[in-house]
């Protein structure tokens, strides 16, 4: 017997396209609910990860903005002190202030700001979903997914500032050590501090 009418729903996805009839609507839902679900779920997780990461990222590179900006004041105050002759000699019987020693990085201990961020996914198990428990589903895993996207560009962007912090640090290190290194005999001192007039006027 012939079928007068009906109703066909077209389903584009990566997999294809698929033509799916009235009569198997509910259990393509049910697939399709289920499926967003679960990935839903793994995604969630994997933003956990990179939302951790770059909290430990962040908290990183305020130690390390902390730390530069000390070295870049000793820098800025030998170059302000070596300007006059009394400058000079304060300079050299200065004490050398010590590092704050580096706080213990903890994980943070919670991963939402609000309730609202924790995209409750826990749904009762029951025989047929409705289109729009899909449509809520797929909303939230969309979001999941742009959520990663962005914390993943937001952790490479950190990590090429920690690189360029730790070159800045370790630059300013290097000439603080040298200073220092200078500052055994107030005679090595002086010279040090007169090497760019001396080669000015050679």
């Amino acid at each position: 017997m012939q079928k007068i009418g009906g109703l066909e729903y077209i389903y584009t996805s990566d997999s294809g396209v698929k033509v799916i009839d009235y009569e198997n609507l509910p259990k393509f839902i049910r697939e399709e609910f289920l499926k967003n679900k679960l990935q839903c779920e793994k995604e969630k997780e994997e933003l956990f990860v990179l939302c951790d990461k770059l909290e430990i990222l962040r908290r990183e590179e305020q130690e390390k903005q902390d730390e530069y900006q000390i070295r870049q004041k000793q820098v800025t105050t030998y170059l302000a002190c070596k300007k006059s002759f009394f400058g000079r000699i304060r300079y050299f019987f200065r004490g050398n202030k010590k590092m704050k020693e580096k706080e213990e990085i903890i994980l943070p201990k919670k991963r939402y700001e609000n309730e609202e961020d924790k995209e409750n996914l826990i749904y009762d198990d029951k025989e047929y979903y409705t289109i729009e428990d899909l449509v809520d589903v797929t909303k939230v895993l969309e979001r999941t997914q742009s959520q990663i996207r962005n914390t993943t560009l937001d952790i490479k962007a950190l990590e090429g500032t920690l690189e360029r912090l730790a070159k800045k640090i370790e630059n300013a290190k290097s000439y603080i050590e040298e200073i220092e290194e200078h500052k055994k005999s107030i005679f090595e001192f002086w010279k040090f501090v007169n090497k760019d007039n001396m080669l000015r006027t050679k």
